[in-house]
């Protein structure tokens, strides 16, 4: 499970009467579930592969299949690790995507859902994009032996999967030619509520950044503007938010005014769905290239405060002359466009429309 979204979109998918089940591996404390998901388990084996004999659709989440994923060296691995992920990945390679056939041939509908880097590939962006973490972090899933095997990987499920979707529109590069961007389903409207109102008039903007990882968000770059802004003199509050449960998030976030989400990656994360339901905000680095995946309706109305390294300090200082009247009809703005693109429900309805068409 990777940023909630296989448990919100299997929630949207039983609210518009789809029998729908999730399980998954692991979760981490940025992740949330409904209760009727189930972990994969001993226990739950075989309610699981019951589920799959009886479902007419598999859809697979984080680009892996179900014998798993790759598992790609790091510079701190042990010479014993890497040897060790070498076998693993070797033999994985010849598995990989068997699955997705032959549930293609006893019958089923396959979808998978990457979600970023399990689909990115690190020299093509670094290549293409002027603006990318993948000039970071050339190592690991970024490095030239994890993009062959993702191309493999990639290259298996295109041809055997029905259909391949993508949260982030700049994996779509390579998927293939059945595929689609979907917008993530992060969030639950009955628990996430809009605060677009009960922000002081005139008060001194709070800006909030969340990494999960400095290296990807660009956070150098973006404390880099927010230091020198500050010694210009400009009025404002910073605050840097690391390892919180998703839990405990809302409390964080109910208190800022803005968002930067990143200014490297080329789409907005989760974190700025869960920010804008509740009418705050985001700032984050929108690439140009990657816009031909969405509709014309998603492009004209998107919120997304559009900065890159380059001009990051002046959309800043842009964002702090705002008076309130204009920071209200950004900030209701926003949680328009979250609830008309991102609730669990119109997601599950896009979906499955995917669905229908190959049933």
């Amino acid at each position: 499970m990777v940023a909630s979204n296989p448990s919100h979109l299997s929630s949207g998918e039983r609210m518009i009467g789809l029998n729908s089940k999730c399980y998954f591996t692991k979760m981490n404390n940025f992740s949330s579930s409904s209760s009727s998901d189930k972990q994969i388990s001993f226990k739950n084996f075989f309610f699981l592969i019951w589920d799959i004999i009886s479902a007419d659709i598999i859809h697979l989440n984080n680009g892996r299949s179900l014998v798993g994923d790759y598992k790609f060296e790091m510079p701190d691995d042990s010479a014993t690790k890497k040897n060790i992920k070498t076998v693993y990945n070797f033999i994985l390679s010849f598995l990989i995507g068997l699955d997705i056939l032959f549930l293609r041939l006893i019958g089923k509908k396959v979808f998978v859902m990457f979600q970023g880097s399990d689909g990115r590939i690190g020299g093509y962006c670094r290549k293409s994009f002027k603006y990318t973490h993948c000039k970071v972090i050339n190592y690991g899933t970024y490095s030239d032996k994890a993009d062959k095997l993702k191309l493999k990987k990639i290259y298996r499920m295109s041809r055997w999967a029905n259909y391949l979707f993508s949260v982030n529109p700049d994996v779509l590069h390579n998927l293939g030619q059945n595929k689609s961007f979907i917008p993530y389903t992060s969030i639950n409207f009955n628990e996430w509520t809009k605060n677009f109102t009960s922000r002081t008039p005139n008060s001194v903007r709070v800006i909030a950044h969340a990494p999960t990882d400095s290296n990807i968000k660009g956070t150098m770059y973006i404390e880099a503007a927010l230091n020198e802004l500050k010694q210009e003199g400009y009025k404002f509050e910073y605050k840097k938010i690391q390892n919180i449960p998703h839990s405990q998030i809302k409390s964080f976030f109910n208190n800022i005014d803005l968002l930067i989400d990143q200014c490297l990656t080329g789409w907005y994360g989760g974190v700025s769905v869960e920010v804008m339901s509740l009418g705050i905000p985001s700032m984050a680095y929108i690439r140009d290239k990657d816009l031909k995946y969405l509709s014309e309706d998603f492009k004209s109305e998107l919120p997304i405060i559009n900065a890159n390294p380059n001009n990051l300090k002046n959309k800043i200082k842009e964002f702090l002359s705002l008076n309130d009247e204009e920071y209200l009809k950004l900030s209701q703005k926003s949680y328009t466009f979250i609830k008309k693109y991102h609730s669990e429900k119109e997601v599950a309805k896009l979906v499955n429309e995917f669905y229908q068409k190959e049933l």
